[in-house]
């Protein structure tokens, strides 16, 4: 594997370690614990209720299935959104090599990874870190559809523009 691609596999696995680091240490909070209450009902109640909130329901119906099949420890619950976070990490290095070269793709990786607002967002039980993923990929899909590189982009990049709506 070549130095640049070992560099992108390394800030991954920091990245992954400071999202699992002490995962499930702190109690779950209150906003954390009304997600819980959300997702402990049917699939429909579960929607209806997010129609009233504040949220968007997407990371509800996420976290429905996922607290059935992971169960509801803080750890388990709040690994959903580390998953959800991972991606973002990822696909910093696609967007920044886009923008200005591998170097610049190798240190979007990295400084998302190091970020303590990422960090601390990836460990929450909320839908932050899935709206981040959602702008990312909207951007980075964006990107390549005003290039007109490829055509088929552009419905991908419609998809993630309503996910992250609905995130």
């Amino acid at each position: 594997m070549k130095r640049h691609a070992w560099l992108l596999v390394a800030g991954l696995l920091v990245a992954f370690a400071l999202r699992v680091y002490r995962l499930g240490d702190q109690n779950i909070w209150w906003d954390e614990g009304l997600a819980i209450w959300a997702v402990r009902h049917g699939f429909v109640e579960t929607t209806l209720w997010t129609a009233g909130d504040v949220h968007p329901p997407l990371y509800f119906w996420l976290l429905w299935p996922w607290v059935r099949l992971a169960g509801e420890s803080e750890f388990a619950a709040r690994y959903l959104t580390v998953m959800v976070a991972m991606p973002t990490v990822a696909v910093m290095a696609p967007l920044g090599r886009r923008l200005g070269g591998r170097a610049v793709g190798a240190a979007a990786l990295w400084l998302l990874a190091l970020s303590r607002f990422h960090v601390w967002w990836s460990q929450e039980m909320r839908m932050y870190a899935l709206a981040a993923l959602g702008a990312t990929l909207s951007f980075y899909f964006l990107l390549r559809w005003i290039s007109q590189e490829e055509r088929r982009s552009r419905p991908i990049a419609l998809a993630w523009v309503g996910a992250a709506v609905a995130a």
